[in-house]
C-alpha cells in the first residue's frame, strides 16, 4: 500500500480504539441464536484463531488440511461455513450484529475486515456485490459459503475460489460490518490477475462522437491519436461543431469532410452537451457509441477492442476508463454520487500508476457512473435509456444517464486498467457549481437521484463525501 494511504489508516486505528467499548452477551441471548443458526469455521493448516468464548455455542470449528477436502465434509444444508486460511481475530460484538443479518436463502455472504501488516491495520471496506473487481482484487477473508454450495466446488485453492464466486453464483450479498482482523503478508495484489479483455473480431461498426468548437489544435490531436493508436479500423467519427469561428479551426473541419470515415455537423444555438450528442447519435450507423470530449488524447492502440470487450455484454450499460491530466495525475477513475452532495471522483489526484484504495484504481469495476468526457454504450441502450436528458445541458448528464443504466439493472464499468489523456476544460473551462442556473441544475439531480446522493452502492458508507481524497469518516 502506498505512503500516501499511510495518514488515513492511522487515523482509523485512533479513531477505531477510542470508540470501543466493552461488550458483553446475556445466556439468554447466546441461547437464542444457538436455536436459530450455527456457523462452521473450516481451518486450513496450522493457523492461529481467537474466538471470544461467548461465541462457542454458536461455532463449530474443524481443521482439515487441504482445501480441496472441504466437499468432503459433512456439514448441514443451508449453515454457513466461513473458511480460513489465515490468522484471524473474530470481534465478537461485529461478529454477532452480522449473524442476525445471515439469511440462507443466499449461497455466499461478505463482509468488511481488517488486514494487520507489520502492526499496522488496514481496512478493508468494501463495495456491493462487484463480480468484476473482485474477480481481480481478492474478495477478502471475511467470505462466508452456504454448506449448499461446498459440494458443487471445483476449485484447488481458497485463493482461486474467491476469485471466481461469480461462476458459481450471483446469489450474494454484503452486509457493512467488520468482523474480523486477518494477518497477512502483503496487502498487495499479485499482477498475474491482471488482464487486458479484448474483442477478437472487427465485425461491429463503432460510431465516435466529438463535440467541438474552436481549439483547433486539440480537435486535431484527438483526431491524430485516433488514426494513429487504433489498431480496430471499423469506426466512423461524427464531428459536432458548436458554431467556431477561428479560420484554423474552419479549415480543418474542412480536411476531414473530405475523408469517409468523417460526417461534419454544425450546431448553433446555446451549448447543450446532452441534446448536441442526441443529434449526432441520429446521424451514426455504428452499433455502439463512443462519446469523446475534444480534449482526450488516446494513447493504448487497443483501447476500442477493450471497451468493446464489456460493451458486448448483455447486463453491462456504460463503460468508462481512467482518464489522466497531462501531469500524471488521476482525473478520473470513475465517479461516486453523493461526494460535495452530487457526484465526484474518487481519488482524484492521485499518480497515474497508484493502484488506488485497495486496487479500486488498478483493476476494472463496478462504479455507479463515468465521465461524458470518454464512455462507450451499445447504441440499443442508449435508445432505451431515452438517450441524455437534455434538461441537463452542462453538467450531470453523463451521471443521469449512467443511473438510468443502473436503474434498468445495467452495470456501469471503469476499465481502470485502460488509461487516456484528459486535458480537462480546455473548450469550455471547468465548472465549479457558482452560477444560479446551476443551481436549478442541482436541485434537478436531487430530485431525480436523491436516493443515490445519500447511498452510492459502490461508494462505502466509511468514506468521506465531503472531498474526492480517500478520507475515512465515521
Amino acid at each position: 500500500m502506498k505512503n500516501n494511504y499511510m495518514r488515513e489508516f492511522n487515523m482509523y486505528a485512533i479513531k477505531k480504539e477510542i470508540k470501543k467499548q466493552s461488550y458483553g452477551i446475556s445466556d439468554k441471548f447466546l441461547t437464542y441464536l444457538f436455536q436459530r443458526k450455527k456457523v462452521y469455521i473450516l481451518l486450513i493448516g496450522e493457523i492461529r484463531l481467537e474466538i471470544n468464548p461467548e461465541l462457542n455455542k454458536l461455532i463449530e470449528i474443524r481443521k482439515i488440511e487441504h482445501f480441496e477436502l472441504v466437499k468432503t465434509l459433512e456439514i448441514p444444508n443451508n449453515t454457513f461455513v466461513w473458511i480460513l486460511d489465515k490468522n484471524t481475530v473474530v470481534h465478537s460484538k461485529e461478529f454477532f450484529n452480522s449473524f442476525l443479518k445471515v439469511n440462507t436463502k443466499y449461497d455466499f455472504m461478505y463482509f468488511d475486515e481488517e488486514f494487520k501488516f507489520k502492526e499496522e491495520i488496514y481496512p478493508f471496506f468494501k463495495p456491493c456485490w462487484s463480480p468484476i473487481y473482485f474477480s481481480y482484487n481478492n474478495i477478502g477473508n471475511a467470505l462466508w459459503i452456504n454448506s449448499k454450495i461446498l459440494k458443487t466446488l471445483k476449485y484447488e485453492s481458497l485463493d482461486l475460489l474467491k476469485r471466481n464466486i461469480s461462476k458459481i453464483s450471483n446469489n450474494v450479498i454484503y452486509i457493512s460490518e467488520t468482523i474480523s482482523q486477518s494477518e497477512v503478508d502483503s496487502i498487495e495484489v499479485d499482477n498475474k490477475y491482471q488482464s487486458n479483455d479484448i474483442v477478437k473480431n472487427q465485425n461491429e461498426l463503432v460510431s465516435i462522437i466529438i463535440l467541438t468548437k474552436d481549439k483547433a489544435d486539440y480537435l486535431s490531436r484527438l483526431i491524430d491519436s485516433i488514426e494513429k493508436n487504433t489498431l480496430y479500423k471499423n469506426f466512423e467519427i461524427i464531428i459536432v461543431d458548436h458554431d467556431s469561428k477561428e479560420d484554423s479551426t474552419l479549415k480543418l473541419l474542412k480536411s476531414y469532410s473530405n475523408n469517409p470515415k468523417f460526417k461534419i455537423l454544425r450546431y448553433k444555438g446555446e451549448f447543450n452537451f446532452s441534446k448536441m450528442n442526441n443529434t449526432a447519435v441520429e446521424e451514426t450507423k455504428g452499433l455502439y457509441l463512443v462519446f469523446l470530449n475534444n480534449d482526450i488524447e488516446i494513447i493504448e492502440n487497443n483501447w476500442i477492442e477493450r471497451m468493446l470487450f464489456y460493451s458486448k455484454k448483455e447486463n453491462i450499460g456504460v463503460v468508462g476508463s481512467k482518464l489522466i491530466y497531462p501531469d500524471n495525475k488521476l482525473q478520473h477513475g470513475g465517479i461516486s454520487v453523493g461526494i460535495y452532495s452530487t457526484s465526484g471522483h474518487f481519488q482524484r489526484g492521485i499518480i497515474k500508476n497508484d493502484p488506488g484504495y485497495m486496487n479500486t484504481c488498478k483493476y476494472p469495476r463496478e462504479v455507479l457512473a463515468v465521465t461524458g468526457a470518454c464512455m462507450m454504450i451499445e447504441k440499443t441502450k442508449f435508445i432505451m435509456l431515452d438517450r441524455f436528458d437534455e434538461n441537463f445541458k452542462v453538467i450531470f448528464n453523463d451521471v443521469d444517464l449512467c443511473l438510468k443504466s443502473f436503474e434498468n439493472k445495467l452495470t456501469n464499468l471503469a476499465i481502470e486498467n485502460l488509461i487516456f489523456i484528459h486535458y480537462e476544460g480546455v473548450t469550455r473551462g471547468i465548472n465549479n457549481f457558482t452560477k444560479d442556473k446551476d443551481k436549478d441544475v442541482i436541485k434537478l439531480f436531487w430530485k431525480k437521484w436523491g436516493k443515490y446522493v445519500r447511498n452510492d452502492p459502490y461508494f462505502n458508507k466509511h468514506f468521506s463525501r465531503f472531498k474526492e481524497e480517500l478520507e475515512i469518516s465515521f
